[in-house]
């Protein structure tokens, strides 16, 4: 578990910086001491043991400590900073462990909720997990569980997948305890004997300089902001690897970052559900090809179409290993776990060479000339010709039946008329086209904060009196 590997760094390389927090450093040693002093506050807590802890607004030190102390008495952990969820978890009463003051590393909590009594967890002889929380693409709450048994052996692989080593200093951003992001890649960092960095600042990006940053994570409109950022100040940065996110990264944003900042570029694919890294591909040039993944070591992955039978487009599927999700926490059987197979919800396209590329949701898709069409790509070319944060397309029909293309862009100001129209060819003609332009889009509060397409379309179709 994580906590014998802090440990182990703590007596290998205790002088070693372990984990950055905003300015705030820990060196092995003393992140080692901070589990210790967070063990000694956890075990003088006035209630008895619970089966289940949320971590509230912790610092990040702490909410690192307290998990590893946690899941170290056989406890199950999740974490949230939105009040929200507190009561919405799946979980019986849990310990809700929060900072009592303002946040600073030391242990420094209260309690809520406490368990009662009778309820101390028969769970003392086993590991505790840690639970994710993900909104998916819907906004709907999933919350799952990561097989603390696969923990250490997933982090290891992802350290090699990535050359992760004593030497990194990883750069994770905002991400919370309860994301992905923020959980799998420290993990992995740690393995190795790396130094994580977790910076939620607007100008997060004078942390490459002043922390040393070789290696980081970006969502595609961090990098976005990345490079703009390290454009304006002219920053002295030295070639890290950025590894973003999603498939969807443009040629123009990647041409940009090859530019400005670096060309070590990495595009991955993977889902909350699994703990393998699913697709990769490394920038070698081509900033067309970045978008081509293929599967990263040991992930098998499949292509299928309506009928489940293999296919070069339609849904992508893949291959669940022992240590993957079977299910989400509290939910009934979910049909995206069907067998020995999880169903992300993602259309893609396997060219000859069997590089994959992601083309949309499953359920994003508008009707063009009576046909279905992934909205994806065309999105993509809009975005890129009128240099907006975010594009949308919905398809559907006026009230008296005349189908319509609503066309959404998020934009402090809207493009000129012309751009609009130059932009509008990659859509087949003959369709009539309605153009809204909004400052921001409905997002989800979770640490991807994705696009909510359905409020937003109806949200404008509601607006134009348009049938879905």
């Amino acid at each position: 578990m994580l906590g014998h590997v802090i440990k182990s760094r703590a007596e290998e390389t205790p002088e070693q910086v372990a984990i950055s927090v905003e300015g705030h450093h820990l060196t092995y040693a003393e992140f080692q001491a901070t589990i210790e002093l967070m063990s000694d506050r956890i075990a003088r807590l006035p209630v008895p043991l619970p089966s289940a802890a949320t971590l509230f607004r912790l610092h990040p030190c702490d909410a690192w400590a307290a998990m590893i102390v946690m899941r170290g008495c056989g406890i199950d952990t999740s974490a949230t900073d939105d009040p929200a969820l507190l009561d919405a978890l799946p979980f019986d009463r849990p310990l809700v462990i929060y900072a009592n003051k303002a946040p600073a590393t030391g242990g420094d909590i209260d309690i809520a909720e406490p368990a009662p009594p009778g309820v101390a967890s028969q769970a003392l002889a086993r590991d505790g997990a840690h639970h994710l929380i993900s909104s998916g693409s819907t906004g709907g709450l999933k919350v799952l569980r990561m097989d603390p048994r696969a923990e250490l052996a997933v982090a290891e692989a992802r350290a090699a997948l990535f050359s992760f080593s004593a030497e990194t200093c990883f750069h994770i951003g905002g991400f919370g305890l309860w994301t992905a992001a923020g959980y799998k890649f420290p993990l992995a960092v740690w393995a190795a004997g790396g130094r994580v960095v977790i910076d939620r600042r607007p100008d997060f990006t004078n942390r490459f300089v002043e922390e040393g940053v070789d290696q980081a994570f970006l969502l595609p409109d961090q990098l976005d902001a990345f490079v703009n950022r390290c454009g304006e100040n002219a920053l002295p940065i030295s070639g890290p690897r950025v590894i973003t996110s999603g498939g969807f990264t443009s040629p123009a944003t990647v041409e940009s970052a090859v530019s400005c900042v670096t060309d070590r570029l990495t595009n991955i694919y993977t889902a909350t559900e699994v703990n393998r890294t699913i697709l990769i591909a490394n920038h070698a040039g081509d900033p067309t090809e970045f978008a081509w993944l293929e599967p990263a070591p040991g992930a098998e992955v499949e292509i299928v179409d309506e009928e489940d039978q293999p296919s070069g487009e339609g849904q992508l599927r893949i291959r669940l290993s022992p240590g993957d999700c079977q299910g989400y926490v509290g939910a009934a059987p979910n049909e995206v776990f069907r067998g020995s197979w999880f169903y992300p919800g993602d259309l893609a396209a396997r060219r000859d060479d069997g590089r994959i590329r992601l083309l949309d949701r499953a359920d994003a898709t508008i009707i063009l000339n009576g046909q279905k069409r992934a909205a994806s790509p065309l999105e993509d070319a809009i975005r890129n010709q009128l240099a907006v944060s975010a594009v949308c397309l919905f398809s559907g029909q006026r009230r008296g039946g005349a189908a319509k293309i609503v066309l959404a862009l998020e934009s402090a100001a809207p493009p000129d008329e012309q751009t609009i129209c130059a932009a509008l060819s990659v859509l087949p003609s003959g369709h009539d086209v309605s153009v809204s332009c909004l400052p921001t889009f409905p997002r989800t509060t979770g640490g991807i904060n994705k696009i909510r397409q359905e409020a937003l379309r109806r949200m404008l179709f509601k607006k134009l009196d348009m049938n879905g």
